[in-house]
């Protein structure tokens, strides 16, 4: 089980290496906000699997600010769109590459229910999953965005992600 636990954290620190390195590329500060805020869950995520493979208590809930910050940020991105236009289409492929980790997170996670040896740890990885899988959403609503910014900019309601 402890090897299970330790790809669980390495999973999470190439996470948190991949959006520490994107903050720290883009110019725009709303950018580097979600990359930013997309590395701190995973570092939250690491946190606990690293407190289960050390056998100590850990506990998480799911974060019911993530939409109200994702959604701060999307206005940010709409209201500067014109000067963000290339570097937001620039990195397209970053969205892509972060939305198939999550992906590959959410596999991985999915599975080690079946490992973990609580009713509390498969709570616990419930809470990651569902976490993961709003990271996902959010990845996809950024390669949207690139896509159809105009179809963004127009819809006032700005329903692209759902509530946490």
């Amino acid at each position: 089980m402890q090897s299970v636990w330790n790809t669980a954290i390495e999973m999470e620190n190439k996470g948190i290496a991949f959006f520490e390195a994107r903050a720290k590329e883009t110019k725009s500060e709303a950018l580097a906000g979600i990359f930013t805020f997309l590395q701190n869950q995973e570092e939250k995520h690491r946190n606990f699997f690293m407190r289960i493979s050390n056998s100590e208590p850990a506990d998480m809930q799911s974060d019911d600010d993530a939409i109200a910050y994702a959604r701060s940020a999307f206005d940010s991105l709409k209201d500067n769109f014109p000067a963000l236009q290339e570097e937001l289409e620039y990195s397209s492929e970053v969205y892509a590459q972060a939305k198939q980790m999550e992906r590959d997170a959410i596999e991985f996670y999915t599975s080690l229910l079946d490992e973990a040896e609580t009713e509390e740890q498969k709570r616990i990885i419930r809470v990651i999953i569902g976490e993961e899988e709003k990271h996902e959403q959010l990845m996809q609503a950024m390669m949207d965005f690139v896509a159809r910014p105009q179809q963004w900019i127009e819809n006032a309601e700005w329903n692209h992600l759902e509530a946490y």
